[in-house]
């Protein structure tokens, strides 16, 4: 079975699970009014890392473009190479808020922005190419949680892919596409039942691969061109965070 397949497969399993839990319970007992009412809201705002996402094909596409030299100002570095999780680039985050429709199901909407790192290619002392590169997340979700301690949580996602070419002052070759793929989520948040609790959580975004470039660069008496390649922006997103049930 290929990746493709299988995460259209999950994403159908998905939509089945969010069927049956909108579908109203038959011959339910009504339920006592002096019991205290469950808090149904689940509320989350986490800061991440992220796996290295596209910055392996970047490099690839870097050194069969030529931009693999290796630089002797201030030490040795050998091009390319990548910097990628949090603080490179930015500070990933994520918002999430989840209501308890038919316990033990939840459903959701996760928000959230990535800025996974940089890549940076040096062709010769004159020519350099830097590119950061980021995915803004959305995705409703269903969830299966566990004694309000543990989620397992999938959905379809609309992702946001953004490029940006940094190496150059007042340099604008930014780029960005938009992308339907799978969101996969798994949870843990302590301590169970309590109105604030810490939270963990781990997802793999199958985002899909995205075109960038191409990227042009020009310097003294020489130019080099890293032509438009396929890049995959598929990534993981560990987080810590607080919330909050209502």
């Amino acid at each position: 079975m290929s990746h493709r397949t299988a995460c259209l497969a999950i994403l159908s399993i998905g939509i089945i699970a969010f069927g049956l839990a909108a579908y109203p319970a038959l011959g339910q007992e009504s339920t006592n009014s002096s019991t205290k009412p469950e808090r149904r809201w689940v509320l989350t705002l986490s800061l991440g890392t992220t796996s290295s996402g596209p910055a392996t094909d970047i490099e690839s596409a870097m050194v069969a473009s030529g931009f693999n030299k290796t630089s002797t100002v201030l030490g040795t570095t050998a091009h390319p190479f990548s910097r990628t999780g949090a603080g490179v680039t930015g500070e990933p985050w994520m918002i999430s808020v989840q209501n308890k429709i038919k316990p033990p199901l939840l459903l959701g909407v996760i928000v959230s922005d990535a800025p996974i790192g940089e890549t940076l290619g040096m062709h010769d002392p004159y020519l350099f190419l830097f590119i950061d590169y980021s995915v803004f997340t959305v995705s409703p979700t269903v969830s299966y949680q566990v004694a309000d301690v543990l989620h397992l949580g999938i959905g379809p996602a609309i992702y946001t892919v953004k490029s940006h070419r940094n190496d150059a002052p007042g340099e604008a070759d930014s780029q960005s596409a938009t992308k339907f793929g799978v969101l996969l989520d798994v949870g843990l948040s302590i301590p169970a039942h309590s109105r604030f609790f810490a939270i963990a959580s781990l997802q793999y975004r199958y985002v899909g691969n995205t075109t960038i470039g191409p990227y042009e660069v020009s310097g003294y008496q020489s130019s080099a061109t890293m032509p438009a390649t396929s890049v995959s922006y598929n990534h993981f997103f560990l987080s810590v965070g607080m919330g909050i049930r209502l």
